[in-house]
């Protein structure tokens, strides 16, 4: 298994806007025997993952967005034998720190 990001942050001097980052996750899984005799297998697979996010101060409170997307690449996986993983979802968080 192989795992890698890049994250990217910009921070602005005078904005309202506190920060803006960006971020992409990468995995290689290659294929995983499943029985005693290893001549069963679950096929290798690359899955994508990425989000964008920003932060802003209203009322002295932090407020944070961030938008995520797995599995950008849509792929059809199975980590264990028989349980197959989710295609591409979405998610929006948002966060407060008072």
């Amino acid at each position: 298994m192989v795992k890698s990001s890049l994250m990217f942050y910009y921070l602005p001097t005078r904005s309202l806007i506190k920060y803006v980052s960006f971020s992409l996750f990468y995995r290689f899984t290659t294929r995983r025997y499943t029985n005693f005799e290893n001549t069963v297998f679950t096929p290798r697979f690359d899955v994508l993952d990425g989000n964008a996010g920003f932060g802003i101060l209203i009322f002295k409170t932090d407020v944070s967005a961030k938008f995520i997307v797995n599995n950008i690449l849509n792929e059809n996986y199975q980590s264990v034998p028989g349980y197959p993983m989710p295609l591409r979802n979405y998610k929006f968080e948002i966060g407060f720190k008072y």
